[in-house]
């Protein structure tokens, strides 16, 4: 009798297990399938691997992106299911199970068997996947498509790179034929016997014809400036204050009726690209001038420092608006212009964005403020020996 109830007992231990372990296999069916429910609704690819590496779960986005059916990827490696980008991905996944951190982005680029030939590019992120007792039990992917992006950025790239060097041929190439007709004007005016209208005439092809020189070398500036890495210098000992001088004589030659008032205090010696300077001083003293009334002083300061210059050109205009001091360096800015579009000092709107550009080449900083009851003050300050050469 206790043997019939020993194995009465035993059998339904049996089955209050058989019970619970079907219970949790059901449960556990019940998760997998919210969870292949949730991966196939996200609009991204999403995998998981064991710690051997093996893919385990993916969703049907991810399969499209790696160029094959999902039963294909199902306990193989990834070297077997991508092995071109294999070499890019696996030192992560090792790096993610050795740490237990997640590596995040990833620009990973490759050929899928699906499309062989063709590169794609994406963007992943690999996490740890823990059990409850926190150890590492395989890992996590989140992979979007970014080919397409790419391919655009590279069309834009190439656009741009493109537009930027014909500008740098047409400018230069410009240069020749606009430099034949200077020295033919020059010639005639020198002439003595060419009619009063005709200087007149004359004169008017001169003024035109530097003008144009000017936005030439404007435009070859932005070109060097963005195809080159910059404008290129070639720094020599120089006094500033000598050079600040001649270029404030130009600006009230350019400008009768108008005066610059310079300042000076300290030691203005130091290694600059006297050119390049006098370039800077001239943009500065001429915005200066376009946005200041008529019967205002330009203010121009120097002030030698420890290592440095500082250079401010103030003038008492009205403030430049707010939402557009973020833009004021950027090419192609035609403030002026649009202030004033009669305005025959309006240009190219380049004159702010090459002083930037010089004033970087020097390893220097420029910056702008603009207030109604200050008026606008441009503040360079230049290094007295170029970035990576020593003092005296």
């Amino acid at each position: 009798m206790l043997v019939v109830a020993g194995q009465c007992a035993q059998a339904l231990e049996r089955g209050r297990l058989y019970d619970a372990e079907l219970r949790a296999r059901t449960a556990v069916q019940v998760a997998l399938s919210r969870l292949d429910a949730i991966m196939e609704t996200v609009p991204v690819g999403l995998g998981f691997w064991d710690t051997e590496l093996r893919f385990v779960r993916l969703n049907e986005r991810l399969a499209r992106i790696n160029g094959l059916p999902s039963h294909e990827h199902l306990g193989k490696k990834l070297r077997e299911v991508l092995p071109d980008v294999a070499s890019q991905v696996e030192p992560l996944l090792h790096r993610v199970l050795e740490t237990g951190q997640p590596v995040m982005d990833v620009e990973i680029s490759g050929e899928t068997p699906a499309l062989p030939g063709v590169r794609r590019h994406w963007l992943a992120s690999y996490y740890p996947v823990h059990d409850e007792d926190g150890t590492t039990s395989g890992l996590g992917s989140v992979v979007v498509d970014i080919s397409e992006q790419k391919r655009a950025e590279e069309h834009l790239r190439r656009t741009a790179e493109f537009r930027e060097r014909f500008m740098s041929i047409v400018s230069h190439d410009l240069r020749n034929p606009l430099n034949a007709i200077l020295l033919s004007a020059h010639a005639l005016l020198r002439l003595e016997d060419l009619g009063e209208r005709h200087v007149k005439g004359v004169r008017r092809i001169v003024t035109s014809a530097e003008r144009m020189k000017r936005m030439i070398s404007d435009l070859l500036d932005f070109a060097r400036g963005r195809l080159g890495g910059g404008i290129p210098i070639s720094p020599r000992e120089l006094e500033l204050g000598a050079l600040c001088r001649e270029v404030v004589d130009e600006l009230e030659a350019g400008r009768p009726g108008r005066e610059v008032v310079l300042e000076m205090e300290g030691d203005l010696r130091g290694e600059w690209d006297p050119d390049r300077l006098t370039q800077l001083l001239v943009n500065l003293g001429k915005n200066a001038l376009d946005y200041s009334p008529e019967e205002t002083r330009v203010h121009i300061v120097l002030h030698g420092e420890d290592g440095t210059v500082r250079l401010e050109v103030h003038n008492e205009g009205p403030p430049i608006p707010p939402e557009r001091l973020a833009s004021i360096f950027e090419p192609f800015r035609r403030f002026a212009e649009e202030e004033h579009p009669s305005s025959s000092s309006a240009g190219l709107g380049l004159g702010l964005y090459i002083v930037e550009q010089i004033v970087q080449a020097h390893g220097g900083t420029v910056a702008v403020r603009s207030t109604e009851q200050e008026g606008t003050t441009f503040t360079v300050r230049l290094p007295r020996r170029p970035v990576g050469q020593g003092g005296h």
